[in-house]
């Protein structure tokens, strides 16, 4: 698929399906987001069905403390707009939340991030293997 990067409310998303299409969906997407965000630049993201969509709020200090505060499922969507949160997911159990929540905490950790922020993950129910908290 082709994703807007300062896309949004389910705007500059196009799936791309066979390489004829490429050229016309970069264009369409690219003059949407020039369009809808100011700005066109654009990229090519593999496209997964089936998953779910889980985020974690992480707040961090910029100072090597990081919390995760929960864990959210987005999963339920219109034209690639959430409609619905759901806390907690009802597909993870304790242990994959925790390994979420960890891997989100690592990674405001690894940029040094200050400030409030939502992690994204894709959970694909067939393949159960989440980030791993080592």
């Amino acid at each position: 698929m082709l994703k807007a990067t300062a896309g949004g409310g389910g705007r500059g998303i196009r799936v791309v399906t066979s390489d004829d299409e490429l050229t016309d969906a970069f264009e369409r997407t690219r003059e949407e987001a020039v369009r809808a965000f100011g700005n066109g630049v654009v990229f090519l993201e593999r496209l997964v069905t089936g998953a779910r969509h889980v985020e974690v709020q992480v707040i961090a200090d910029g100072q090597g403390t990081a919390w995760a505060l929960g864990v959210r499922d987005c999963s339920v969507q219109r034209r690639n707009q959430k409609v619905i949160e759901e806390s907690s997911s009802p597909v993870l159990d304790e242990e994959q939340m925790n390994d979420l929540k960890t891997s989100a905490e690592r990674l405001a950790l690894a940029v040094d991030y200050c400030g409030a922020a939502t992690v994204e993950f894709l959970y694909h129910p067939g393949n159960a293997a989440l980030p791993s908290s080592r």
